[in-house]
């Protein structure tokens, strides 16, 4: 910073108007990321209580988010299916129609629906709709 003694009265009008403006842009640049943060907890909070069981995998089928309710039907905790591959969720006749419709959604970019059977960690099999949807990190 300039030695303020030394400055002239239109060049300290200048530097405090400068400062000013950094003020500002500081807050609203902490606003956003205030209104970011909370708009993705509140978007966490509806998957994690949503009824449905939710999801997320990366391109290659690992999981590596899972709700509540996903842990109730298919009776397994986050910490056992993560990382694991979405297939052994689906009995082997299954994988290549949910692979085809992943590769599809993947491709085309919107999401679809697709009737499947699911299996439970005991092996009890159960009909399913499954909606497949792309989510694209912005960054």
């Amino acid at each position: 910073m300039m030695n303020l003694h030394k400055m002239s009265k239109a060049d300290l009008v200048r530097e405090i108007k400068d400062l000013q403006g950094r003020i500002v842009a500081l807050e609203e640049s902490s606003l956003r990321k205030d209104s970011i943060i909370q708009k993705t907890s509140l978007q966490a909070s509806i998957a994690d209580n949503s009824m449905d069981a939710v999801m997320a995998l990366t391109v290659t089928g690992s999981i590596i988010s899972w709700n509540k309710s996903a842990e109730k039907l298919f009776g397994y905790a986050f910490a056992d299916v993560y990382g694991q591959n979405v297939s052994m969720l689906f009995p082997v006749d299954d994988q290549e129609n949910l692979w085809k419709n992943h590769k599809k959604v993947l491709l085309c970019g919107l999401g679809q629906r697709i009737d499947v059977t699911c299996l439970r960690r005991e092996g009890a099999s159960f009909p399913a709709v499954l909606s497949i949807s792309p989510i694209f990190n912005k960054t």
